[in-house]
């Protein structure tokens, strides 16, 4: 009890600051990591070098190289057709909807009682994946629910399934190799 009323404590201390935060990112268009992803995009689809000199500049005027795998920057692409907001409306969306389903398929595999889901809500708040989506649009949230599919693949015997999504997820993230 004492840890839920810590849990509690911290996620209402903490969601203000993660709504302030996300508002920030994306009025003052500092869009953190997205704009590296963006502007890589756009480059791309003007027939560019995602990864030579004109890639360096983000779509919020910083300098910042492409470091994302060439299949990363082509699943982006899409949202080049959009002004740099619009592109990180979509991103904050497609990044949300992940969350969401990787939230239900967690609840759904675990049969997770009604104070286990506000407890998993209450959890994400704190944790360090929704704090570098807020503040830099991280690509967190949007592998979160391809994660958490494989796991419930991997729970149901299905490995196949579970190693073609991990690798996948992989490719578009190396950093994920570990899994």
């Amino acid at each position: 009890m004492v840890v839920l009323i810590g849990v509690v404590a911290t996620a209402l201390v903490r969601l203000p600051t993660f709504v302030w935060l996300a508002a920030d990112t994306f009025t003052a268009e500092r869009m953190g990591d997205f704009s590296v992803f963006h502007h890589a995009a756009v480059v791309a689809s003007r027939g560019g070098h995602p990864y030579g000199a004109d890639s360096l500049k983000a779509s919020n005027g910083g300098v910042i190289p492409n470091l994302n795998p060439p299949q990363f920057v082509l699943i982006t692409r899409p949202l080049a057709a959009l002004t740099p907001r619009s592109a990180l409306a979509v991103w904050m969306a497609a990044s949300l909807l992940s969350a969401v389903a990787a939230l239900v398929l967690i609840a759904r595999a675990t049969s997770a009682t009604p104070l286990a889901i506000g407890a998993m809500l209450l959890l994400v708040t704190c944790s360090a994946a929704t704090g570098a989506f807020v503040v830099a649009m991280q690509v967190t949230w949007l592998l979160w629910g391809p994660l958490a599919w494989s796991w419930v693949a991997m729970r149901r015997g299905r490995w196949t399934s579970a190693a073609v999504i991990v690798g996948v997820l992989v490719s578009l993230k190396p950093f994920l190799l570990p899994l």
